[in-house]
């Protein structure tokens, strides 16, 4: 094995081990982490071999990257499609689903379940490898591909950062450690090339001799290295001990698992919708709230969804002013009339333990509230109250009066249109959104005629008429691909699903709508106070009414949320049948037959699209072998330049411009085939150096000569014109150089250099300018 590979095999195997001991840091979010780790050290390794060989045969790191794209891609579809592959290992658009489908599960799995996330979900180690392998293979683009070793670090950093950011728990310092020490390694392994590259002498194996005739080793660059790194590691570890902060780096007890609060008494609120499905579906009956109040319990609003991406529901940006103190009386919801009928109840609320969130339950809306601890402050537009100082909730009490209004169908029905302020961001939704949702929407409500009216056949539609089910089984998501499968295929869900759902469709139809999360029906104890647990938490929608302000409405089925809707949302009398197709009673759990044709159609549309899913693919494919091709037409046009496309004619300097444009093309051909020539030597060095490497014959050889008196007499001899017939056979001398230096090389790389001829991306102009200057110096020298 020769000692270039070894040299590329051993700097790609430490940037592979680095990047493979931060994935530790991942244990945490499986319950058996072997399950992905172990594959990842395969995938380390053949990302190791395949990069390490390619670069001992002088790839470049264009050519590098999708080598090991193909191995990787051939070994998971192997591994998770072999029954759909050619032969168990030719990937076919089957097996290529199949593997797709099985990570995209997985990330599904991460997202909706709390760490660590249970074996009986095996998809999850899916993910969690094609992620580890996206790691592994950026480490290793940048510390060996582009020899950036510094910016390695970025992808392990970001890869450490997940036990922090995700588990709520810190890195265990043996994972730190060994990772810092490894990268430190692989600075050194690098740097090690470069120093052991200096100077022209070679003195021993492993030895070199620099520029001060010094014998430089080896293995004494690597033993200082791993002396720094041991130090440099130890002292990251250590000093952190004597720096004043209230928490430390290091708080997790093994592979990131931590113990901070996702654990199993207690609930985390900080991302509404990730938090409620997590915790919704993986806790167990934790008690959260205890509330006393004169009024009624049914509904305790946490914050409110106002911002929809197309991906996910999320709170908009609050303005949490100091003036918006939650600290006395709150001001009157936004479109709520002052006059509204109503009453007031007053409630006592202590947040329990096991409960984390950075907002406080309140009902709304809320006009007096009285809180004693911490910086808490609320939004004019939402009226929800969230913390600015990051003060714990959990032992929190706080008094509240709340306001319940007389809700009024007929008052809703004859509603005030919003004002602009509203209606314009509380109806956004995506441009990209399909029709079908649109559609949908419309044939629901045909026959209302009031936006009040279209709301409550909405309701009617999800609770009863559309077939649809509560379940805590089904992928989570409110992003429009998931969206679309709730309302045509699926139909079951929970209330994320509902609620997300219904307030697309109303702003779909111009209402504005939104979606919040918090507590429904709590446990009344025998003190007569209420319980609010993790099985309480819950989303719904709100519409806004001018003159009645931003109303709940209640998508869920009985089956979640009781019997009977809330009253002021069953419609102002004889509920109302649409006249669209798609609200017809079915029995439950299917779908009305015009939805199912609807499905059927938006598939077929989906899938064939009048053909242009097969234009786009051929539209595609065309694009990329133009992609492919265009350094090689960059390459050709290089090449027609510097031999046939010069100023024709006599003039003064029509040798200098030949010889320059023939020396260099014979150059860049030698780059392009990875053949390295003492460029910053003479001329008549370099020629002797092709001599070598190609092996011509005396012809070949001759001709190689007249090419080499030809360039140094045109540099700096006196000012020729070039006539027809040495033209020619400038020319022809390098035309056959550049394929004896062809021939020289192995047939991969020869052909690698045609599809992809590095010295497109070499700006330098090495036979122009540094062998002119060189024999310059020389020449002067000698004098």
């Amino acid at each position: 094995m020769s000692s270039r590979l070894l040299s590329r095999l051993g700097v790609a195997s430490v940037a592979a081990a680095m990047a493979w001991v931060a994935l530790w840091s991942w244990g945490g979010l499986v319950e058996q982490p072997g399950h992905f780790l172990t594959p990842a050290l395969l995938g380390a390794v053949l990302v190791a071999a395949v990069g390490g060989s390619g670069r001992a045969l002088r790839w470049p790191w264009y050519a590098v990257l999708p080598a090991q794209l193909v191995v990787l891609v051939l070994w998971l579809d192997h591994r998770y499609a072999s029954a759909d592959a050619v032969g168990g290992w030719i990937p076919t658009p089957a097996s290529i689903q199949a593997v797709a489908e099985r990570i995209h599960g997985g990330a599904v799995a991460v997202n909706t379940f709390a760490s660590p996330v249970s074996a009986q979900h095996p998809e999850t180690y899916a993910y969690l490898l094609a992620a580890s392998l996206l790691v592994l293979l950026s480490t290793d683009l940048l510390a060996c591909g582009l020899h950036r070793v510094p910016w390695s670090g970025l992808p392990v950093i970001v890869t450490l950062t997940v036990p922090i950011s995700v588990l709520d728990a810190g890195l265990s310092w043996v994972v730190f450690a060994l990772t810092s020490l490894l990268f430190v390694m692989l600075l050194a392994t690098e740097e090690t090339e470069r120093v052991l590259g200096w100077g022209r002498s070679v003195a021993g194996r492993g030895e070199r001799i620099d520029s001060l005739d010094q014998v430089v080793n080896g293995s004494t660059i690597r033993g200082s290295a791993f002396r720094i790194g041991v130090l440099t590691a130890a002292g990251a570890l250590v000093l952190p001990i004597f720096v004043p902060v209230t928490q430390g780096l290091f708080k997790g007890n093994g592979h990131g698992g931590g113990n901070g609060s996702g654990n199993n008494t207690s609930v985390t609120l900080r991302n509404p919708i990730v938090d409620l499905r997590r915790d919704l579906i993986s806790k167990d009956h934790i008690p959260l709230v205890e509330a006393q109040t004169t009024g009624d319990p049914s509904y305790l609003r946490l914050t409110v969804l106002d911002e929809f991406n197309g991906v996910e529901w999320l709170p908009s940006a609050r303005k949490l002013l100091k003036s918006n103190d939650a600290d006395g009386t709150l001001p009157n919801p936004p479109g709520m009339a002052l006059s509204y009928p109503g009453k007031e109840d007053n409630w006592s609320i202590q947040l329990l333990d096991g409960f984390q969130s950075t907002w406080l339950p309140t009902p709304y809306p809320t006009r007096k509230i009285d809180v004693n601890q911490g910086d808490w402050r609320y939004d004019l537009r939402t009226l929800d109250v969230a913390t600015v100082d990051k003060h714990p909730t959990a032992g929190l009490s706080y008094q509240l009066t709340g306001f319940t209004p007389d809700l009024s169908g007929a008052r809703m029905a004859a509603a005030l249109t919003a004002p602009p302020e509203i209606a314009r961001p509380m109806t956004s939704v995506p441009g990209n959104r399909p029709t079908i949702v649109t559609r949908i929407a419309e044939e629901v409500t045909a026959g209302a005629t009031t936006d009040y009216d279209k709301m409550v056949a909405l309701q009617r539609w999800f609770r009863n008429t559309g077939g649809f089910s509560y379940s805590l089984e089904p992928a989570a998501g409110s992003g429009i691909p998931q969206l679309v499968r709730f309302l045509t295929t699926d139909k079951v869900g929970y209330c994320e699903q509902f609620a997300a759902a219904m307030a697309v469709m109303a702003r779909t139809l111009g209402i504005p709508a939104r979606v919040a999360v918090g507590f429904l029906e709590p446990e009344r104890l025998s003190d007569g106070s209420y319980l609010y647990t993790s099985d309480e938490l819950h989303a719904w929608p709100e519409m806004y009414f001018g003159g009645s302000g931003w109303v709940r409405f209640e998508p869920t089925p009985a089956a979640r949320t009781g019997a009977t809707p809330p009253p002021w949302t069953t419609g102002t009398g004889a509920p109302q049948q649409s006249s669209g197709p798609s609200i017809t009673a079915v029995p439950s759990g299917q779908a009305s037959k015009a939805a199912q044709d609807r499905a059927a159609a938006t598939t077929r549309h989906g899938s064939s699209g009048d053909g242009s899913t097969i234009v786009a693919w051929l539209v595609g494919l065309v694009l990329l072998v133009l992609l492919l091709a265009l350094p090689r037409v960059v390459r050709t046009r290089q090449r027609r330049r510097r031999l046939g496309d010069h100023r024709l004619g006599p003039s003064s300097d029509d040798a200098l411009v030949l010889a320059d444009g023939a020396w260099e093309e014979l150059c860049a051909t030698a780059r392009d085939l990875g053949i390295a020539l003492p460029i910053q030597r003479s001329v008549r060095e370099i020629s002797g150096a092709l001599r070598h490497r190609a092996y011509g014959t005396t012809d070949a050889v001759r001709r190689l000569e007249q090419l080499t008196l030809f360039v140094e007499r045109a540099r700096y001899g006196r000012p020729f014109a070039v006539d027809p017939a040495t033209r020619q056979a400038v020319v022809e001398a390098v035309e056959l150089w550049s394929q004896l230096l062809t021939d020289s090389v192995p047939g991969m790389r020869s052909r690698l250099a045609q599809v992809f001829p590095r010295s497109i991306l070499d700006r330098r102009k090495e036979a122009v300018t540094v062998d002119r200057q060189v024999e310059l110096a020389e020449a002067g020298g000698s004098r």
